[in-house]
């Protein structure tokens, strides 16, 4: 990702260009639990990308990124790559490669202790009934969440009507009771900015994008809200097809959920 990042985010510090955020994305790379299966396959669209390794598959937004000139000639080297060297991609410059990274370190990533069928917004409800929440993206349950909790703060750099402004996000975020973090954030760099502000929060990572790993727990995150690939060649159609989330969760995908508790 560009250094030109941090004029997106005038209030907060960029992140790649601190330790913290290199620590947190070394520490997923180096509890893949898949390191050394070699890349087989990957698909792309304008919404989401994906990984196979074998039977193992990762998603990962695109966040809108195109591939460059160069992007494409790197993306032809990537089968037989193992996933522990594509997910070093977490690191490169180029925001298409950073998503392929992401997908490479979720391919990797085994999808244990989980519970399946159960959402994001389920487990929001259940520990941020009548309580201060924060969900940093926008999601689509968002207005359902309303009438629910106590107090509702969304932060999100895009022009929505109900985003709180960037200069009051340190503050909710160190004083809210429940934080619900887009994985998407890892793609921004800013992930570990959001763990470090949200300490003294539940905190539950949340998005197809999520990688699965303990190696969250550490860094305070109560909970992972994620995704599981179950019917392959259907959801890669989908995401070819420049599908969005729902269409293609109702293509073969699962929510999975895994608390730190358990």
């Amino acid at each position: 990702m560009s250094d030109n990042c941090c004029q997106e985010y005038p209030k907060i510090k960029h992140c790649l260009s601190d330790s913290q955020e290199k620590k947190l994305i070394q520490e997923l790379i180096d509890k893949l639990n898949y390191p050394e299966i070699p890349i087989e396959e990957i698909v792309y669209g304008q919404k989401f990308l994906a990984v196979r390794a074998d039977t193992q598959v990762g998603l990962a937004s695109t966040l809108g990124a195109k591939p460059t000139e160069q992007d494409l000639a790197t993306i032809k080297t990537l089968p037989g790559m193992s996933l522990c060297q594509a997910s070093e991609f977490l690191f490169a410059q180029s925001p298409f490669m950073v998503s392929i990274g992401l997908a490479s370190l979720n391919a990797g990533t085994e999808i244990i202790e989980t519970e399946t069928g159960i959402g994001a917004a389920e487990l929001i409800v259940e520990k941020g009934a009548g309580q201060d929440v924060v969900i940093v993206g926008d999601f689509p349950f968002i207005n359902e969440l309303r009438s629910v909790v106590g107090q509702l703060h969304v932060l999100e750099l895009k022009d929505i009507a109900h985003g709180l402004p960037t200069e009051q996000w340190e503050m909710v975020l160190q004083n809210c009771h429940v934080a619900a973090i887009t994985s998407t954030a890892l793609l921004t760099r800013y992930m570990a900015y959001f763990l470090h502000q949200t300490e003294n929060a539940y905190t539950i990572l949340l998005g197809p994008s999520t990688p699965m790993s303990k190696a969250f727990y550490p860094w305070g995150v109560s909970a992972l809200a994620g995704s599981k690939v179950k019917n392959i060649r259907e959801v890669f159609e989908g995401i070819k097809q420049d599908m969005g989330f729902r269409q293609l969760k109702r293509l073969g995908i699962d929510f999975v959920l895994s608390r730190r508790e358990n």
